[in-house]
């Protein structure tokens, strides 16, 4: 059998999902709404007058495109390549996105591919 190469797989996981999460940050501009507004209201005031919610989880997703799916300076680059600071802005991205009702499934879809990076550090793997 074929070994599983899973920084590749956790790469494409992770592009698809940034590509997603950019869809939605855009759709929250349109149709703002927390996540757990059915808690609490206090967080409406990060999406109702000025959408700072939206902003930062727009940015945040196309930072992790442009992490992901590298442009030419920054291709093979020490920061790129890091599965470590993977890991540790995984989590972050992670827990911004669900803050935002339309990134619930995202959330949970870029703790996979950190899970799937977190494998692939124990295993040694490399990018």
């Amino acid at each position: 059998m074929a070994k599983l190469d899973k920084t590749l797989f956790s790469n494409l996981v992770t592009l698809t999902t940034a590509s997603c999460h950019f869809i939605a940050s855009i759709m929250a501009f349109i149709w703002p709404k927390a996540f757990f507004d059915f808690i609490t209201k206090k967080m409406d005031i990060l999406m109702s007058p000025v959408p700072f919610l939206q902003v930062i989880n727009l940015l945040v997703a196309i930072l992790m495109v442009l992490w992901e799916w590298p442009i030419q300076s920054i291709a093979g680059s020490s920061i790129q390549q890091s599965l470590l600071c993977r890991l540790v802005v995984l989590p972050l991205v992670s827990v911004v996105s669900c803050l935002m009702y339309q990134g619930g499934d995202i959330a949970i879809y870029y703790l996979i591919s950190f899970i799937m990076y977190w494998w692939a550090y124990i295993d040694n793997e490399r990018i």
